[in-house]
C-alpha cells in the first residue's frame, strides 16, 4: 500500500509562491488486483493443495504466496503497470514444493541470501530481462542444489560478463542449461527429451521382443514338438504295415 498526497493551489504572483488551498491523502493498493487473481486461481481448492500460480496484475509483495505451500510452479508475468514490476525477492515466502520459478521481464537485481531456504526444491528459474549486473549478484543460487535449467538473457551480465555461462556451471554443479544451451553450447529444446523418451520406449520394445520365452511358450513349443513326433511316428508304422501287406 503506497500513501499519494495530491495537492491543489494557485501560484503567487511571479509564480515563485504557492500557497496550499487542499491536500488529501489516497491510499493505493497496487497488489489489490493480484490479490483478485490469485483468490480466483484457488477457488475452492485449499491453499496447500493449489499447485500452478500464474499472475498477470502487478504483485510488489509477495507474502501474498505464503498459504500456497503446495504449490510448484509459480509465474509472474510483467504486469500492465510498470510501477509494479518486481524489483526484489525479499518478500518472498518459503514455498517447500516450489520447483519452477517465473520471473521474466522485471527489474529484480538481487536475490535473498537463504534462496536455497526458501526455495529448497526449485529446479528451473527464469530470470530473463531483468537487472543483475554480475554474478555476484546470483552468488545465493550456488546453494539451490537441484537447480537444472537457469536463464538470464538480457541482463546486463550477459553483456559484462563473457564467461558467466562457465562460472555458473561450475558454482551450481547440477545445472543443465543456461539461457537455452547446455555445457557444450548445444542449443536444448523439449523436443530432445521427447526423442530421447522415444528412443528408450523403442529399446524397451526391441529387447522386449528379443527376451526369453515365458514358461508358457516354452510348454507350448514342447507341445507342438510332440505333436509333431507323434505324427511322424504313425506315418511310419502307417507306411511299415503297407510294405507288409504288399
Amino acid at each position: 500500500t503506497v500513501s499519494v498526497l495530491y495537492c491543489s493551489g494557485h501560484a503567487g504572483r511571479g509564480g515563485n509562491r504557492i500557497s496550499m488551498s487542499e491536500s488529501r491523502v489516497v491510499q493505493v493498493d497496487w497488489n489489490k488486483k493480484a490479490r483478485e487473481e490469485i483468490l480466483k486461481q484457488k477457488g475452492d481448492t485449499p491453499s496447500g493443495e493449489v499447485t500452478t500460480l500464474e499472475i498477470y496484475e502487478g504483485i510488489t509483495d509477495l507474502t501474498l504466496l505464503k498459504e500456497f505451500t503446495g504449490v510448484s510452479v509459480v509465474a509472474i508475468h510483467q504486469p500492465p503497470t510498470p510501477i509494479t514490476r518486481l524489483r526484489t525477492l525479499t518478500t518472498l515466502p518459503k514455498l517447500p514444493n516450489l520447483t519452477e520459478l517465473h520471473l521474466a521481464d522485471h527489474l529484480i537485481c538481487d536475490l535473498p541470501k537463504d534462496m536455497s531456504e526458501r526455495c529448497p526444491k526449485l529446479e528451473t528459474l527464469l530470470l530473463t530481462n531483468n537487472k543483475f549486473q554480475t554474478v555476484t549478484d546470483l552468488e545465493p543460487l550456488f546453494k539451490c542444489s537441484g537447480l537444472k535449467i537457469l536463464d538470464l538473457d538480457d541482463n546486463p551480465l550477459v553483456k559484462n560478463d563473457k564467461e558467466y555461462r562457465s562460472t555458473l556451471f561450475e558454482k551450481i554443479p547440477t545445472l543443465l542449461i543456461i539461457d537455452g544451451k547446455d555445457k557444450e553450447g548445444n542449443y536444448y529444446s523439449e523436443d530432445d527429451d521427447e526423442d530421447e523418451e522415444d528412443e528408450e520406449n523403442e529399446e524397451t520394445e526391441e529387447s522386449g521382443s528379443s527376451t526369453p520365452d515365458s514358461p508358457s511358450n516354452v510348454e507350448q513349443k514342447d507341445l507342438n514338438g510332440t505333436k509333431e513326433k507323434r505324427e511322424r511316428s504313425a506315418s511310419l508304422e502307417a507306411d511299415k504295415r503297407r510294405k507288409e501287406i504288399d
